[in-house]
């Protein structure tokens, strides 16, 4: 074979393309596909523009790489190039872990915590801070939590108030909790329960009033009655003091006959 053509060597212009002319006409650089150059096999041509100090293209650099070399530096630096890829890859693969673990699945187990809490009746609940502060779906979510856990206590809370103080007959006692959505029926519940309890102890009111006006009713009857009777009693000893007398005055005028 020949020798390699060497620089200011003359090329036939059919040798190349439209890639060198390009290159003349934009200034910018090119190269071709693989092609076979039946003398030099396959190969890869480059061209370069050549920019005076006006910076004007004045000439085209092409330089011809042989296709078996560019697979002789591929195979040598290969198993290099496939362990970086795969170091790259278990490096990116326990980036993305260590962040969608500490920005997605430590969040939602601390919410998992928080609701197993609530579900076992624990509604004191205390989020880190910085989930709440958070602008994303974790932090409505975490507002969302600690929201609801908040309410529902204070509604417990105030339920047992008023049932406390329901016991001790404070009857004047109501709701001061926010109800809202499905727990309005509740606080309707309970201020139905204080307002019967109220009417109720309106009626034994009344009817303690009521048995205590008989009760003193029945009293001065009782007295009445015990006030007669005891008359009716000196009456009759009066009326046996009476027959007494009548019946010695009888005997005596009846022993005065016999003498006569």
């Amino acid at each position: 074979s020949e020798d390699p053509a060497l620089l200011g060597d003359v090329c036939p212009k059919s040798d190349y393309g439209t890639e060198p002319v390009d290159v003349l006409s934009s200034g910018k650089g090119k190269y071709t596909a693989v092609y076979d150059n039946g003398e030099w096999g396959n190969l890869i041509s480059g061209f370069a523009p050549v920019i005076n100090s006006s910076g004007k293209t004045v000439a085209v650099v092409g330089l011809d790489i042989g296709v078996n070399i560019i697979n002789e530096v591929i195979k040598k630096y290969l198993t290099i190039l496939i362990c970086i890829v795969l170091l790259s890859c278990v490096a990116l693969y326990f980036s993305i872990y260590f962040i969608f673990n500490k920005m997605v699945v430590k969040p939602i187990k601390v919410l998992e915590n928080a609701s197993m809490k609530i579900a076992s009746g624990d509604f004191e609940i205390n989020l880190p801070a910085k989930y709440l502060k958070k602008s994303d779906e974790i932090g409505n979510l975490s507002r969302a939590y600690s929201e609801m856990s908040e309410n529902i206590r204070k509604i417990i809370n105030d339920i047992s108030n008023v049932m406390t103080e329901m016991s001790n007959l404070n009857l004047a006692v109501s709701v001061s909790a926010k109800y809202v959505g499905d727990y309005s029926p509740i606080k309707k519940s309970i201020n139905n329960i204080i307002s019967a309890y109220n009417d109720l102890l309106v009626m034994f009111g009344s009817v303690a009033y009521q048995v205590s006006l008989g009760s003193k009713q029945v009293s001065d009857f009782s007295q009445t009655l015990a006030m007669g009777a005891n008359n009716q009693a000196n009456s009759i000893d009066e009326l046996s003091a009476s027959v007494s007398v009548l019946e010695e005055e009888a005997k005596k005028n009846s022993e005065n006959a016999k003498l006569a």
